[in-house]
């Protein structure tokens, strides 16, 4: 087999280095077993895997879009992602969330949404891929304000807040798992 595709420049620059798996790993962070599924081509670590190991190997980040095409890109969803957050204002406004930081924090998932963005691994464009990670984003850190906030010595000491903002997720359909 061998590795092919996106980890092909990975493996050639670790070898030309002299570095072994195990240092790789180490360097990156990573377990050893994917670097070595990785090498003999039984896995292809995700994007964030493969960008660690680019960067101990002195490797650009590995790209689909360039920085341009991403801000291009990022500019024309401003608006989608304001109306996400309207759409969600009234958990939001419970859970005392300022609007401009979360705008910040979706703005961010989506910059990183595109520049994961595998044109070869998805049909969907790459704002839409952008934008179901922002709408995912929003939805699991609602999940965290509400495992956080029900949870060991903060239960005891809720803000009426966050009490009302279950309320609100449960109203608005959102789903937990137990």
């Amino acid at each position: 087999m061998g590795a092919t595709g996106p980890v092909a420049p990975i493996v050639e620059r670790r070898q030309e280095l002299g570095i072994s798996q195990h240092e790789l790993a180490r360097l990156a962070g990573v377990h050893y077993q994917t670097v070595h599924r990785m090498e003999i081509g039984t896995q292809v670590p995700t994007w964030e895997t493969r960008q660690k190991l680019r960067q101990v190997l002195g490797l650009p980040e590995e790209r689909y879009i360039t920085v341009q095409q991403r801000n291009e890109i990022f500019m024309e969803l401003d608006r989608p992602i304001w109306c996400v957050i309207n759409q969600n204002r009234r958990i939001l406004t419970a859970l005392h969330a300022d609007l401009d930081d979360v705008y910040q924090d979706l703005a961010l998932c989506a910059i990183r949404a595109i520049d994961r963005y595998d044109p070869t691994k998805s049909s969907a464009s790459v704002k839409t891929f952008a934008m179901k990670n922002v709408e995912v984003h929003i939805k699991r850190s609602f999940a965290y304000f509400r495992c956080r906030g029900l949870s060991g010595a903060a239960a005891r000491n809720l803000e009426s807040g966050v009490v009302v903002s279950l309320d609100f997720m449960l109203e608005a359909g959102l789903q937990f798992a137990v």
